[in-house]
C-alpha cells in the first residue's frame, strides 16, 4: 500500500531541477577552463550575469548563488589543473620527443589499436595501448614525479598481458597526447614491459575470467564470436569490421562493448530480485553486482562513468524514484567533472549525461503514457527506453559523425529484446569459463542466436538507401537538430500530428522497404577501388580480402567527407594510409580517416615542402601512437589479397621545373609524389599522385614501357586531377581500361582539362570523376572489369 501510495506521488510530482543551474555552471566553467586565457575571466563575468538574471526573475537567491559558486569553483580546480599539467616537465620533454622511462600503475586493460599489420619492415605483430598512472620518470638525469596521464604504444610482446593494478616499469619515445583535452602524454615503446609488482587477487581472477571467455567465443561463428566478449568484458578485439562500421551507422555502437545500458540491465536484474526483500539488501546487493561487473570490464574511466550513470538511472526505474534521480543525476555530474576536469570536452560523457536523463524523465513519461492507451507496462518500457535515449542523443552523435542516422530508432527497437538474453547468458559463460569450460561453451552457444540478431540488425538496416542522411558537424548543426527534435516533440502531443508522423512513417517503409530489395547496396560487391567524392582533391580507398579492412591513398582535403567515404564502405581498420605528398587537396583529410578507426601505419614520401601540413600529420598520428613511415622505390608491402610496390618518385628533391602550365608545381611537391602499383585478384592499378611532365618522364624511363611491365595496368589514378600536364607517353605505356578522376565541380584549374579527356577518349578508356558521379568503384577481374558510379555529387562550393 505505502509503495503504490509513494509511486503515485512520484508519477504526480514535477521533475526536481533545482540542482541543474548549478550542474550547467559547473559544465560551463569546467569547458572554459580548459580553454584558457582570457575565455576564463568572460565565464567569471558571465556567471554573475547569470546569477543576476536568475535572482530577478525567479527570486531564488540560494539556487542562483549555489549555482555561481560551484561554477567559480569548477573555474578555479579546472584552471589549476591545466595549469599544473602544461606546466608538468614530461609535459615539456615530450614536447621534445625525449626519451624516458615511466614507472607506474597499470590502469587500463590493454587494447590492441591495430589488427596485425605489415609495418615498413614487413613485421605483422599487433600494437597495443595501455594507461598507466605513472609514479616515477626519469628523462636524462632528472627523475620526478609527474602528474599527468601516460599511455604507452607497443607492438613489443608481453603488452598484451598486462593486468589493472600490476606495476611496471617501460621506456621509449615520449610525446605530446594531442587527443587529450589536459595535457597528457603518449610513450612508444619498443620492449616488454618490466613488471615491479603484482595486481590485486581480484584483478587476477578478472584477467582470468576475460581469457577465458575470449577462448570459449572463438567456438562461436563469426559475428557472435565478436560480440561475445565485447557485449560483455568490452573485448571488442574480436567485432569484425563491417559490422563495427554496420553499427556506427545505425546507432548500435553501444552494444558493441560495455556501455552504460549493460550496467543498467545487470544492476536491474538484481534489484528486481532482491527487492522483495527491501529497499536496503536491493541496493547493498546491486552495488555488490555493480562493482564486481567493473571489476570484470576494467577500472577505465568510461568504464566507471557508464556504471555512475546506470546506477542513478536503475535506481529511480526499479524502484520508481524517477524524482529523485534528476537531482543524483545532477550532483553525479557535478562531482565527477570537479574530479575530472576532462570529461567537459568528452562526448562519451555528455552522451552519458544525456541517455541517462532520458531514461528517468521521458522514458517514464511515455511509458505511462503507452499504458493509459492499452499498452502492457513491460512492451511500453520497451518502446520507450531506447526511443527516448536515442533522440536525445542524436544530435551530438550527428555532431561528431557528420550524419543523422535515420535508421538508429528501429534499429534499437530491434536489437532490444535480444541484448538481456544475450548479456545474462554471456555473464553467466564469463563466470563459468574458468572451472566449467563445457557448461561455458553451451551459454554461449545459447547466446550466439539473440546475438547474432543484433548483428543482422545492424548489417541490414545499415544497407538500406539513405541509412545516414548527412548533417553538418559544426556547432550551428547541431543546434539547428537539437531545435528541430524539440519542435517536433512538442508538435507530437497533438492527434493529428501523431496521425501525420505514422502516416509517413509507414509511406516512407512502402518505398524504402522494395527499393532496399531491388537496388544493390553499396559498396557493389567484388569492388577494388573506390575513388572518394571528397571535392578538389584525391582519396582513394583500396579494398583486402578481410572485410571492413583498407588501404587509403590520399586523404584530402575535407575530413567530413573522407569519414563519410570510408563509413559507406563499412571500412573500420585502414591497415595503410599513403600520403602522395603533402598538399592540402591529399592530407587534410587525415583527421576524418583516423577518427574512429584502427590504422595500422600512415607511409610517406620524400616530400617535405610544407612544414604545416608536416607538423599537422606528425601531430594526428602521434596523439594517436600511429607510426609514420617513409617508402622508398623499389619497396613492397602486402596484406591479405592486396599487394603495394612502390614505383617512384624515381628523382626526387628536384629544383622547381620551369613550365608554361598555369597549374604548374612551384614548391615541386607534385613532382615528389609516391606512385604506386597495387595489385589485387589480378587487377593492376597504377596510383600516381600529382606527378606532372618531369616525374612522368623519369617515371617512364626508370620503369619502363614494355608490355607487362611495371607501369602496364587496368586502372589508372588519373595524375594530378586530370590536368594538362599528362604526357601521351604514359597512357601508351599504362593501356588502362579505366581512368578515375578526384576532383571537385566546379574547380578554378579547370580539372579534368578537356584534352585529356579527349586522349582517354579516344584510346577507348572509360571515365569515372568524383565531380560528376559521385564515390566511384571499380571491381570485377581481369578482362571483366565493371564501374558502378554512386552519385550524385557534392555542389560547388
Amino acid at each position: 500500500m505505502r509503495q503504490a501510495r509513494w509511486q503515485e506521488e512520484e508519477q504526480a510530482a514535477r521533475w526536481d531541477l533545482r540542482l541543474w543551474p548549478g550542474a550547467g555552471a559547473v559544465w560551463a566553467a569546467t569547458l572554459a577552463a580548459l580553454t584558457g586565457g582570457v575565455v576564463i575571466w568572460c565565464a567569471a563575468v558571465v556567471l554573475g550575469v547569470v546569477a543576476l538574471v536568475l535572482c530577478r526573475r525567479t527570486g531564488r537567491l540560494v539556487t542562483a548563488t549555489g549555482a555561481v559558486a560551484l561554477g567559480l569553483a569548477a573555474l578555479a580546480a579546472g584552471a589549476l589543473r591545466q595549469h599544473a599539467a602544461a606546466a608538468d616537465p614530461l609535459v615539456e620533454a615530450a614536447a621534445g620527443g625525449a626519451w624516458v622511462r615511466v614507472e607506474g600503475i597499470v590502469v587500463s586493460i590493454p587494447q590492441e589499436v591495430t589488427g596485425g599489420f605489415p609495418a615498413a619492415d614487413g613485421s605483422t605483430a599487433p600494437r597495443h595501448r595501455v594507461g598507466i598512472e605513472p609514479e616515477r620518470v626519469v628523462v636524462g638525469g632528472l627523475t620526478f614525479d609527474p602528474g599527468v596521464r601516460v599511455t604507452v604504444f607497443s607492438d613489443a610482446a608481453g603488452w598484451v598481458e598486462v593486468v589493472p593494478g600490476q606495476r611496471i616499469s617501460t621506456s621509449g619515445r615520449s610525446a605530446p597526447d594531442r587527443l587529450s583535452v589536459l595535457s597528457a602524454v603518449t610513450v612508444t615503446a619498443r620492449d616488454p614491459p618490466l613488471v615491479t609488482g603484482s595486481p590485486p587477487p581480484w584483478q587476477q581472477v578478472a584477467a582470468v575470467v576475460r581469457h577465458e571467455l575470449r577462448a570459449v567465443a572463438t567456438t562461436l561463428s563469426e559475428y557472435p564470436r565478436g560480440l561475445l566478449p565485447g557485449l560483455v568484458v568490452g573485448d571488442t578485439s574480436l567485432v569484425p569490421d563491417d559490422l563495427e562500421a554496420a553499427a556506427k551507422v545505425t546507432g548500435l555502437t553501444h552494444l558493441l562493448a560495455v556501455s552504460g545500458s549493460h550496467f543498467a540491465l545487470v544492476c536491474g536484474l538484481t534489484m528486481v530480485v532482491l527487492r522483495r526483500w527491501g529497499p536496503r539488501p536491493a541496493a547493498i546487493g546491486s552495488v555488490a553486482v555493480l562493482c564486481g561487473l567493473v571489476v570484470l570490464v576494467g577500472p577505465q574511466p568510461s568504464v566507471l562513468r557508464a556504471a555512475v550513470m546506470a546506477s542513478i538511472a536503475t535506481a529511480a526505474l526499479v524502484l520508481g524514484r524517477t524524482r529523485s534521480a534528476l537531482p543524483a543525476l545532477a550532483a553525479a555530474t557535478i562531482l565527477l567533472l570537479l574530479l575530472d576536469p576532462a570529461l567537459a570536452a568528452s562526448a562519451g560523457f555528455a552522451l552519458s549525461v544525456l541517455a541517462t536523463g532520458a531514461l528517468v524523465t521521458l522514458a517514464p513519461t511515455w511509458s505511462r503514457a503507452l499504458q493509459r492507451r492499452g499498452w502492457p507496462a513491460g512492451w511500453a518500457d520497451v518502446l520507450t527506453v531506447p526511443v527516448a535515449a536515442t533522440l536525445v542523443t542524436t544530435p551530438v552523435v550527428a555532431g561528431l559523425g557528420g550524419a543523422v542516422s535515420l535508421v538508429a530508432v528501429p534499429a534499437n527497437l530491434l536489437a532490444a529484446p535480444a541484448v538481456a538474453p544475450a548479456l545474462l547468458l554471456g555473464l553467466l559463460a564469463a563466470v563459468l569459463a574458468p572451472w566449467w569450460p563445457d557448461a561455458a561453451v553451451l551459454c554461449a552457444r545459447c547466446a550466439a542466436p539473440p546475438l547474432e540478431w543484433i548483428a543482422q540488425v545492424a548489417l541490414q538496416l545499415s544497407r538500406w538507401p539513405g541509412a545516414a542522411l548527412p548533417w553538418p558537424a559544426t556547432p550551428v548543426g547541431v543546434t539547428l537538430l537539437t531545435g528541430l527534435l524539440l519542435a517536433g516533440s512538442l508538435a507530437l502531443r497533438g492527434r493529428r500530428a501523431r496521425a501525420l508522423v505514422l502516416a509517413a512513417a509507414v509511406g516512407a517503409a512502402a518505398v524504402l522497404l522494395p527499393v532496399a530489395v531491388i537496388r544493390p547496396g553499396w559498396p557493389p560487391a567484388g569492388w577494388i577501388v573506390v575513388a572518394c567524392e571528397v571535392g578538389q582533391g584525391s582519396a582513394y580507398v583500396l579494398a583486402t580480402d578481410r572485410p571492413g579492412v583498407a588501404v587509403l591513398v590520399d586523404a584530402g582535403p575535407d575530413p567530413v567527407a573522407v569519414d563519410g567515404c570510408l563509413d559507406r564502405l563499412g571500412i573500420g581498420t585502414l591497415a595503410a594510409v599513403v600520403i602522395t605528398h603533402l598538399h592540402a587537396d591529399h592530407v587534410d583529410g587525415l583527421p576524418g580517416a583516423l577518427d574512429g578507426r584502427s590504422v595500422g601505419l600512415v607511409a610517406v614520401g620524400p616530400d617535405r615542402s610544407s612544414a604545416g601540413a608536416w607538423s599537422a600529420l606528425a601531430g594526428e598520428t602521434g596523439g594517436a601512437g600511429i607510426p609514420v613511415v617513409q617508402w622508398v622505390p623499389g619497396q613492397r608491402w602486402q596484406l591479405d589479397g592486396l599487394e603495394l610496390q612502390v614505383l617512384g618518385p624515381d628523382a626526387p628533391a628536384r629544383p622547381p621545373p620551369v613550365t608554361a602550365w598555369t597549374d604548374s608545381d612551384p614548391d615541386h611537391a607534385n613532382d615528389n609524389s609516391l606512385v604506386l602499383r597495387a595489385v589485387r585478384g589480378g587487377v593492376v592499378l597504377l596510383m600516381t599522385g600529382d606527378v606532372e611532365d618531369d616525374a612522368q618522364r623519369d617515371l617512364l624511363r626508370s620503369a619502363g614501357t614494355v608490355p607487362g611491365g611495371p607501369l602496364d595496368a587496368e586502372i589508372l589514378a588519373q595524375p594530378h586531377h586530370g590536368s594538362a600536364t599528362f604526357r601521351p607517353e604514359l597512357l601508351e605505356a599504362v593501356t588502362p581500361e579505366i581512368s578515375l578522376i578526384g576532383v571537385g565541380v566546379g574547380n578554378d584549374y579547370g580539372h579534368p582539362a578537356p584534352s585529356v579527356l579527349e586522349l582517354l577518349g579516344a584510346a577507348g578508356v572509360a571515365v569515372g570523376r568524383t565531380d560528376l558521379d559521385g564515390d566511384v568503384a571499380v571491381g570485377g577481374a581481369p578482362g571483366a572489369l565493371f564501374v558502378v558510379r554512386r552519385g550524385p555529387a557534392l555542389p560547388p562550393p
